[in-house]
Protein backbone atom coordinates (compact mmCIF):
# COMPACT_ATOMS: atom_id res chain seq x y z
CA UNK A 1 0.00 0.00 0.00
CA UNK A 2 3.06 2.17 0.21
CA UNK A 3 2.90 2.63 -3.73
CA UNK A 4 -0.37 4.70 -3.18
CA UNK A 5 0.65 6.34 -0.06
CA UNK A 6 0.01 10.52 -0.40
CA UNK A 7 0.76 12.53 2.77
CA UNK A 8 -1.06 15.25 4.04
CA UNK A 9 1.27 17.90 3.50
CA UNK A 10 0.97 16.74 -0.22
CA UNK A 11 -2.61 17.21 -0.29
CA UNK A 12 -2.39 20.58 1.00
CA UNK A 13 0.05 22.11 -0.92
CA UNK A 14 -2.48 20.94 -3.82
CA UNK A 15 -4.78 23.09 -2.32
CA UNK A 16 -2.79 26.07 -2.29
CA UNK A 17 -1.39 25.84 -5.50
CA UNK A 18 -5.17 25.23 -6.98
CA UNK A 19 -3.68 21.70 -8.78
CA UNK A 20 -7.27 20.27 -8.58
CA UNK A 21 -9.74 19.99 -11.12
CA UNK A 22 -12.63 20.68 -8.20
CA UNK A 23 -12.55 21.31 -4.83
CA UNK A 24 -15.21 18.79 -4.36
CA UNK A 25 -12.43 16.30 -5.33
CA UNK A 26 -10.78 16.44 -2.32
CA UNK A 27 -13.07 16.12 0.37
CA UNK A 28 -12.32 12.55 1.85
CA UNK A 29 -15.21 10.05 1.42
CA UNK A 30 -14.17 7.11 3.20
CA UNK A 31 -12.77 6.06 6.56
CA UNK A 32 -10.63 3.02 7.26
CA UNK A 33 -9.32 1.57 10.55
CA UNK A 34 -7.59 -1.57 9.64
CA UNK A 35 -6.70 -2.42 13.33
CA UNK A 36 -10.22 -1.88 14.50
CA UNK A 37 -11.61 -3.09 11.25
CA UNK A 38 -14.04 -0.15 10.81
CA UNK A 39 -15.43 1.45 7.21
CA UNK A 40 -17.06 4.29 7.51
CA UNK A 41 -18.08 6.18 4.06
CA UNK A 42 -19.64 9.40 3.28
CA UNK A 43 -19.30 9.12 -0.28
CA UNK A 44 -21.89 11.52 -1.70
CA UNK A 45 -23.09 9.10 -4.62
CA UNK A 46 -25.53 6.20 -3.78
CA UNK A 47 -22.57 4.09 -3.52
CA UNK A 48 -22.82 2.31 -0.60
CA UNK A 49 -19.34 0.72 0.62
CA UNK A 50 -20.33 0.56 4.16
CA UNK A 51 -22.28 -2.78 3.11
CA UNK A 52 -19.55 -4.52 0.96
CA UNK A 53 -17.40 -5.23 4.03
CA UNK A 54 -16.28 -8.87 5.60
CA UNK A 55 -18.74 -9.95 8.26
CA UNK A 56 -16.26 -9.51 11.40
CA UNK A 57 -16.29 -5.87 10.34
CA UNK A 58 -18.04 -2.81 11.26
CA UNK A 59 -19.53 -0.48 8.19
CA UNK A 60 -21.54 2.28 8.24
CA UNK A 61 -22.55 5.78 6.27
CA UNK A 62 -21.72 8.59 8.60
CA UNK A 63 -19.36 11.59 8.97
CA UNK A 64 -15.88 11.03 10.32
CA UNK A 65 -13.75 14.31 10.31
CA UNK A 66 -13.43 14.20 14.43
CA UNK A 67 -12.15 10.89 13.82
CA UNK A 68 -8.87 12.42 11.78
CA UNK A 69 -6.19 13.68 13.92
CA UNK A 70 -6.02 17.31 13.48
CA UNK A 71 -2.09 17.68 12.40
CA UNK A 72 -3.55 15.09 9.38
CA UNK A 73 -6.87 17.54 8.58
CA UNK A 74 -5.10 18.59 5.09
CA UNK A 75 -7.87 21.36 3.96
CA UNK A 76 -7.30 23.62 7.11
CA UNK A 77 -3.98 25.59 6.52
CA UNK A 78 -3.24 28.44 9.01
CA UNK A 79 -6.99 27.37 10.42
CA UNK A 80 -8.46 28.74 7.22
CA UNK A 81 -10.85 25.79 5.67
CA UNK A 82 -10.28 24.94 2.27
CA UNK A 83 -12.55 22.54 2.04
CA UNK A 84 -15.68 22.76 4.30
CA UNK A 85 -16.23 19.95 6.79
CA UNK A 86 -17.61 17.27 5.12
CA UNK A 87 -20.43 16.15 6.97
Amino acid sequence: MSTFLVKSEELTNIIINNEYEHISDLIPSIYINFNKKILISNFPEPASYQEFIPDDWKGEYDSFSDLIPENQKYWLVKNKKFVEEFK
